[in-house]
């Protein structure tokens, strides 16, 4: 058996395990957490003396320390597992240098992006003026535009399993078989008929299941019912547009929320200054 025919299953297995994991962890933690501190009066208690001089209070003894901190490393474990297995799934799905790509489109760039418009906003409270609004409107457009990519490409994605998708047959005119090459990636090329036009794909990862096939051959195909209409070549190519779909969710909505709360945080502190000027001015 291939990589790819065993990787549904190690991954699956991987994301119980991590579930599993994560919930022994935090129940252990839940079961053997600190005693709550109990705040005492000055004067409430006789210090501790020792040779004629004030002692500090010994500290109370907390018997779930280590239980606790054992709880803690299961569960940076699970998280660590949980990721190791969602890098795993994408590696296997488009590849090192796209699922890096990808990566870096939907957190590094923010990430920078980010970056710059705080150092913007903290030249202009140095220069005493107010926040600027423009840095939540982009964060605010650039989780609309996220949002709407990730709902197109789960529907795109989704179709093939409802069968909503359009079908369609390839023509194959090339093919690379990984599980002959010592390679983890198998890819196909052809060409196939969408709305009445020739349609050409050129060394697309093949997602069917079972092996690629020859040159020569003709199989089905599904396309995605939203532009840009990608090629389906099987399931794996759905599963690989849900999980990029995951991914622009995530980023979305983190862009979603943070620009609201920006945006709140704007308009209280440009009120501020607002009352600020007035009673400087009267």
């Amino acid at each position: 058996m291939t990589l790819k025919e065993i990787a549904p299953a190690l991954i699956i297995a991987g994301f119980v395990v991590a579930f599993g994991l994560g919930r022994f962890g935090s129940r252990l933690r839940a079961k053997s957490r600190p005693p709550d501190p109990v705040d005492t009066e000055i004067g409430d208690t006789e210090p501790v003396m020792l040779n004629g001089q004030p002692q500090e209070p010994a500290e109370p003894v907390w018997d779930g320390r280590e239980r606790y901190r054992t709880g803690t490393r299961i569960l940076t474990a699970a998280w660590l597992l949980g990721i190791a297995v969602a890098v795993f799934w994408g590696v296997v799905g488009v590849g090192w240098a796209k699922f890096l790509a990808i990566i870096g489109m939907i957190f590094v760039a923010p990430a920078a992006v980010s970056f710059v418009v705080a150092l913007i906003a903290a030249a202009r409270r140095e220069r005493g003026e107010g926040p600027s609004s423009v840095p939540w409107m982009l964060a605010m457009g650039a989780g609309v535009v996220l949002l709407v990519v990730s709902a197109n490409l789960t529907i795109n994605g989704l179709s093939t399993f409802v069968g909503y998708a359009p079908e369609t047959q390839l023509h194959v005119t090339d093919s690379f078989d990984a599980s002959k090459r010592r390679k983890s990636i198998s890819k196909v090329s052809g060409t196939y008929i969408f709305n009445g036009e020739k349609q050409t794909i050129d060394n697309a990862w093949w997602g069917g299941d079972g092996i690629v096939p020859d040159r020569g051959e003709v199989v089905d195909m599904w396309v995605g019912p939203l532009w840009p209409y990608p090629a389906l070549t099987g399931n794996w190519d759905a599963g690989r547009l849900l999980l990029f779909a995951g991914f622009s969710t995530f980023a979305g909505g983190a862009c979603v929320v943070g620009a609201l709360r920006a945006r709140k945080n704007v308009n209280e502190e440009n009120r501020k200054l607002s009352e600020r000027d007035q009673w400087r001015t009267q």
